[in-house]
This record gives C-alpha cells, structure tokens and sequence, in this order.
C-alpha cells in the first residue's frame, strides 16, 4: 500500500500500482491469488499502515483473492532487516521471539520496529489487520486444488513485476513450461 515503504524494502522497481495491475491481469484470466502483506516495517508511520490496510482491503474484495495474510517485518538472521535491527537495538537476542505468535499478547507477533506507536496502538492496528484477513472469501478450499497450486509456485517461481506476468501469461497460452 505505501510506496515508500515498499521501495525501503524491495527497490524503486516495484510499484503499487503495477501491484494494483496485476492483481486485476490475473483476474481476467481467473488466476487465484493469495495477499501477503507486512506491518510495521522500519521507519512505517500511521500514514504508510493506513495505506496498507487500505490496499489490503481493496485485494480482500476482488474475485480472484482467496487469502489475506499479514505479517510483522521481521529481521531474520542474515537479512538486511537484521543488521538493521542489531544496529538499532544491540540487547541479547530471545529466540521465542521468532515464534509466529505470542499467546499472551492475543495472538499478535512480536513487533521488532515499534516506532513511535503504543502497544495498543499496535494491537488495534493488528486487530483491523485481522479482520481484513477474515473478511477475504475463502475459495477453492479443495486440498488437491492447493497442493496443485504449490507445486505450480514452486516450478514457476516467485513473479515480481507486471512484465513477468504477463510473459508467465503468455507461456501459458503457448503451453510453454514456466
């Protein structure tokens, strides 16, 4: 949803728009998709979750969506938002708070970034979250349909840009191999 988010995190090369595109290219050819969207990134304001929610909301409600799912960004050992967060917070590290989530905290991850935001804040901001989640249709709950539609993934490969797509579309047609 925030641009400026997304090119913190990916490069200028991705855009949300391109996103919005196609989202709406793989609906017309009744391609299922799946939503990951991830809060409380670093430097993330109110403004740039508004704007995620809001995307989030949009890929909830069209027909070819079949999950929303959100994460919190999280700094794997060995990725750039870890030697990020070690710059920033140079405590010990607790592995339990790698675990997806924290029971005690109802069910919420544990937000590494917390900016300026308050615990509540944060809670009600993964509440409306995860209510955009519930929200999405679930379709095609066909296990084989899943398994399928892995196995696809995985030979296929993670497209990242409208141009992919569409060259991925037009393989298809062609029956050529992804």
């Amino acid at each position: 949803g925030s641009q400026r988010i997304l090119a913190s995190l990916k490069d200028d090369r991705v855009m949300v728009e391109h996103v919005r595109e196609c989202v709406a290219l793989l609906g017309r050819h009744r391609i299922d998709i799946i939503g990951s969207f991830m809060l409380f990134c670093p430097d993330e304001k109110r403004d740039d979750i508004e704007k995620t929610l809001r995307f989030a909301d949009w890929f909830s409600r069209q027909p070819n969506a079949i999950f929303t799912l959100f994460s919190v960004a999280t700094p794997f050992p060995g990725s750039e938002l870890w030697l990020r967060y070690r710059r920033e917070v140079p405590r010990p590290v607790d592995w339990e708070d790698f675990m997806s989530y924290h029971f005690a905290d109802y069910g919420m991850p544990r937000v590494w970034f917390e900016g300026d935001m308050s615990p509540e804040e944060r809670r009600s901001i993964w509440r409306r979250a995860s209510a955009i989640r519930r929200a999405t249709p679930r379709r095609r709950k066909d296990r084989h349909y899943y398994r399928a539609a892995l196995e696809v993934r995985g030979r296929a490969g993670v497209l990242r840009a409208q141009d992919d797509v569409k060259a991925a579309l037009a393989r298809v047609r062609l029956g050529l191999s992804a």
